[in-house]
């Protein structure tokens, strides 16, 4: 498979400085997470472990707080892993008390978040009796050499991820692509037979020769200033043609800009209906009165 740059040029265009390993990572969240809006179901394709260490009735959730399952076995002699069910921070004193009726036991443990921890009662110390079932953002690999590919993620939905990561890089370009600025190397032009420099463009810094605001302020000092006719001609004629370059180079940039738009609404597009297989189907009676 070729690489993710490959993909994402062959649907966005070149790719060159733009973020696209950020992109795909970004992409992998998005499409898990839209996929869980649409069929919660479907989480349990992407689903990951974690487990308590020794000494410690928490397990520690640095990536995300996606829950599919908690559960906990209570000792070495119940082979059985129990699901516990979530109670709200506020409700701990009462299922850790022993003399209320709530009170957690070996066969009804619950569970509570905190930060980013999940806590258990009845408190475990045990290591990995306490499994944290999670919904986990595969990692990309793969993004300029090698094959692409992104770890427990379905094969089959990787063009969904190419797109969303080529429409946010596609976004980035423009953002790069503003029209007045951005334009061709100065170095492409000539004075005389040699590339413009502020060296022999009157001292001027490559900000102003990119500045139409800077030849008429020239112009200007010409026709204020300047006796010599011939010189003040062939002075003008210059300024002439590099006007001309920035106009043409904005209006190259006004295509770009104008096609990356125009290509990142097909994108978009195609994203959106490449969720429509994954949609649950209404079930007969289901939302009927």
């Amino acid at each position: 498979m070729a690489t993710w740059n490959q993909q994402i040029s062959d649907m966005a265009g070149q790719v060159n400085s733009e973020s696209t390993a950020t992109h795909m990572d970004n992409a992998v969240k998005d499409v898990i997470n839209k996929l869980g809006r649409i069929n919660p179901e479907m989480l349990y394709m992407f689903a990951g472990e974690e487990k308590n260490s020794s000494g410690s009735s928490n397990v520690v959730l640095t990536d995300n707080n996606l829950i599919l399952r908690v559960s906990r076995r209570f000792d070495a002699t119940d082979s059985r892993y129990r699901d516990c069910k979530e109670i709200m921070p506020s409700q701990v004193g009462d299922y850790s008390d022993s003399t209320s009726l709530y009170n957690a036991s070996k066969e009804y443990p619950v569970f509570y978040r905190e930060g980013s921890a999940i806590k258990v009662l009845p408190s475990q110390l045990t290591a990995d009796y306490i499994v944290v079932d999670k919904v986990v953002y595969g990692t990309v690999s793969g993004v300029s050499s090698g094959n692409g590919a992104i770890a427990n993620f379905p094969e089959g939905m990787y063009p969904m991820v190419v797109c969303h990561a080529s429409m946010n890089t596609l976004i980035e370009m423009m953002a790069e692509t503003t029209v007045a600025s951005g334009l061709p190397s100065l170095g492409g032009l000539e004075i005389d037979g040699d590339p413009i420099t502020a060296a022999n463009f009157d001292s001027a810094s490559d900000l102003q020769l990119e500045s139409p605001q800077y030849y008429f302020s020239v112009l200007r000092n010409f026709i204020n200033t300047e006796e010599d006719i011939e010189l003040a001609s062939a002075q003008l004629e210059k300024i002439k043609a590099y006007l001309s370059w920035y106009q043409s180079s904005v209006e190259s940039n006004k295509v770009d800009y104008s096609w990356m738009t125009e290509r990142l609404m097909v994108l978009k597009d195609r994203y959106e209906k490449m969720f429509l297989p994954y949609m649950r189907q209404k079930q007969e009676g289901e939302g009927d009165n």
